[in-house]
């Protein structure tokens, strides 16, 4: 009597990987159902908001010296906000699973602490230059 494979045996032959071995097999559940601890959550959104806080700086120097005003400062820090999300994800390798809940969480952690930054330094730049 021979034994059909089951279908996720059947998937890795397909895909050119060998057959799972009952060690692999164990190691691949755990690590699929992984949970991030608190406190390395925590550390983790810390770094981003960190980050955030010191793109916004950056960018609020720019964009007031660089004299934007209106709609264009804001889509400004929309899009150095967006390089600075793609830049943590070329830290991570893309692999955002083992530090955060969601990928989302890479993209939107602390943009609205960072604008508020943001329209600080760049108020104060732009002043700084154009104004006195």
């Amino acid at each position: 009597h021979v034994q059909q494979p089951s279908k996720k045996e059947a998937d890795r032959e397909m895909e050119g990987q060998p057959p799972a071995t009952a060690e692999s097999d164990e190691f691949s559940q755990k690590s699929q159902g992984a949970q991030i601890s608190g406190e390395a959550l925590m550390s983790n959104n810390r770094s981003i908001y960190t980050c955030r806080v010191v793109s916004a700086i950056l960018s609020g120097c720019v964009c007031g010296i660089l004299g934007y005003t209106g709609l264009a400062g804001f889509v400004f820090y929309f899009l150095f906000s967006l390089l600075t999300s793609l830049f943590i994800m070329i830290g991570i390798g893309f692999d955002w699973k083992p530090y955060f809940p969601r990928a989302l969480s890479v993209w939107t952690e602390g943009i609205s602490h960072g604008l508020m930054t943001y329209v600080l330094f760049w108020t104060i730049f732009y002043d700084i230059v154009y104004v006195y």
